[in-house]
């Protein structure tokens, strides 16, 4: 069963959520357990920034959801593999 992050961002009408890999390479994909990841919410104005940091802790389908209420958000799902996180760099197994 994949795993859920829920973040809430007050304030804002969130309409779209996105994980960056950042310096994450591999050859199968590019989000690895114990790297960490900014994501990123998408408003339809947008007076800042709103970003949290994520590190998955496990491979498996991750979902992750921003939302401003409780009914909801957009959802971004990502597939995590074995990793080495070498500082900012993330080495992930395929």
């Amino acid at each position: 069963m994949p795993t859920r992050r829920y973040e809430t961002f007050p304030d804002r009408h969130v309409v779209d959520v996105s994980v960056l890999p950042g310096l994450s390479t591999g050859p199968a994909g590019v989000y690895g357990a114990g790297c960490t990841y900014v994501v990123v919410p998408r408003t339809p104005v947008m007076f800042g920034h709103a970003v949290t940091l994520w590190t998955p802790t496990a491979p498996g389908e991750h979902s992750i959801m921003a939302y401003q209420t409780s009914a909801g958000g957009p959802e971004e799902t990502v597939t995590v593999d074995a990793a080495t996180p070498l500082g900012p760099l993330c080495l992930v197994a395929p």
